[in-house]
């Protein structure tokens, strides 16, 4: 017979240290619908000035889809597919989102799975040059 997941949970709970003192967080909401709900105000309240703001911490230009996309609870693809079918087509802010995606976190990623030898300082030096290397044809 197998355990309930609150069954489950409650043996977990108790074989790991938990601090409890540490607050959940409540300013991002889980899931794929509070996920899909962050693409659609990027796209509607952040995409526009993107490719010049980007970089700028004093400017709200960022797409905050990290939490969603790195816990898998809505994929990259996804996130292009839309920005690319509801942001202005052709301009800079979509190009710019879509090469920082694509390009920068694809190659970088891949680029660290298969090269055995990524922590030289000569690869890491690679990187770098290829992060920051804009790519013009998307």
């Amino acid at each position: 017979m197998q355990a309930s997941s609150e069954e489950s949970l409650s043996s977990l709970s108790k074989k790991v240290r938990i601090d409890e003192t540490v607050k959940a967080v409540d300013s991002i909401a889980p899931g794929y619908l509070a996920g899909l709900a962050n693409l659609e105000s990027f796209v509607s309240d952040r995409l526009q000035g993107y490719a010049a703001d980007r970089n700028d911490p004093n400017k709200n230009a960022l797409s905050k889809l990290s939490f969603w996309v790195n816990f898998g609870q809505i994929s990259m693809q996804r996130a292009i597919l839309y920005v690319k079918a509801n942001g202005r087509p052709g301009s800079d802010d979509v190009k710019s989102f879509v090469e920082e995606a694509v390009i920068r976190r694809e190659l970088s990623d891949n680029f660290c799975l298969y090269n055995e030898k990524y922590v030289r300082f000569e690869i890491e030096l690679a990187i770098l040059v290829l992060l920051f290397t804009t790519v013009t044809t998307i």
